[in-house]
């Protein structure tokens, strides 16, 4: 690992032997993820801390491609087969995974950015998709038994109904 000092590349004080594959910053906090599926944290004072993520055998299935902080408690984690995993870096716990049986046109994730309102935006092999961790509302597209064109939608006593052309 080099950093740049004085228009030259020159060995890092980051004694890190995995080949990097992304980095994310937030404030004066980095996260790297490496080509073994794994993710590490980095402070302002160099000092490196494996985020353990509680679905491992999920990345490392899936292959972690690309990762991006959403706010200090949320990491949005780009795979090659398995679409976005939301971990909280603190706990390693996984918060969501957003895939194609959840809206996401591809589970193939090519590059991901997060935006000032964070929202992450995801790239793949059909163009963005913007994804709102936040925001409480879901794809239900390609949910499994949902025939036709949705229509409308009812929430009554912890039931949610859904109207499509194709009946109830």
């Amino acid at each position: 690992m080099y950093k740049v000092e004085h228009n030259k590349l020159s060995r890092s004080a980051l004694n890190f032997s995995e080949e990097v594959i992304f980095f994310s910053r937030i404030e004066d906090t980095y996260v790297l993820g490496t080509s073994s599926n794994k993710i590490y944290s980095c402070d302002k004072n160099l000092k490196i801390q494996e985020v353990a993520l509680r679905d491992q055998a999920y990345a490392d299935a899936n292959v972690i491609v690309s990762g991006s902080w959403v706010n200090r408690q949320l990491l949005a984690i780009g795979t090659l087969r398995g679409g976005v995993i939301f971990v909280n870096p603190l706990n390693g716990l996984t918060q969501e995974i957003v895939n194609y049986a959840t809206g996401l046109p591809d589970n193939e994730v090519f590059e991901m950015t997060t935006d000032v309102n964070h929202n992450v935006w995801v790239a793949h092999d059909y163009g963005f998709t913007k994804i709102s961790p936040f925001m409480p509302l879901g794809s239900f597209s390609h949910y499994e038994g949902l025939q036709g064109n949705l229509l409308c939608a009812y929430s009554s006593q912890n039931t949610v109904y859904v109207g499509t052309s194709l009946g109830l």
